[in-house]
């Protein structure tokens, strides 16, 4: 696996954990700013690419509208999963698939207690219009792959990938 720093790990002790040690999870949720938020549709599931505006006593913050189809699909389940993807050179790679839910901040008030201080103008104004989506995991599977990019070269069907090899 890869090495990554060893530190204090804040994921909650009752989250199942399968692939990698807790601590090399908790360094990529830390450090790896997007995701792939993945929900329930009305009619198919839904997904789509967040920013993670931070990551704080185990859970994942993110930021949205308040309105739109994502916010439609949250409030009616609030059940989704998140995935990370995280590259360092060109045959390695972590992914992460966490499962759990979010919840929904709406209120100023509320918001301003987890994002801390700032400018209270912009703040107010953005708030009016802004909802952070907490993710609470509850299960989060792992695994590393090592797959050096030459090999992607001689998959059926691929061409054009000599830049690759």
């Amino acid at each position: 696996p890869a090495e990554v720093a060893h530190s204090e790990v804040s994921l909650s002790n009752d989250i199942k954990i399968t692939g990698l040690p807790a601590y090399t999870v908790e360094s990529i949720l830390r450090g790896v700013v997007s995701c792939r938020l993945n929900m329930l549709g009305s009619e198919y599931p839904y997904s789509i690419p967040m920013s993670v505006m931070a990551y704080s006593n185990g859970h994942i913050i993110m930021h949205s509208n308040k309105k739109g189809h994502k916010m439609d699909c949250l409030r009616s389940n609030q059940k989704v999963t998140v995935d990370y993807q995280w590259f360092w050179n060109n045959s390695q790679w972590i992914d992460l698939h966490l499962t759990g839910r979010i919840e929904i901040v709406e209120k100023p008030e509320d918001i301003g207690k987890i994002l801390g201080g700032g400018n209270p103008m912009m703040f107010s104004k953005m708030a009016e219009r802004m909802a952070l989506l907490v993710f609470i995991p509850e299960k989060v599977a792992s695994r590393q792959v090592d797959a050096p990019a030459s090999w992607y070269s001689q998959m059926p069907g691929v061409k054009n990938l000599e830049s690759v090899k």
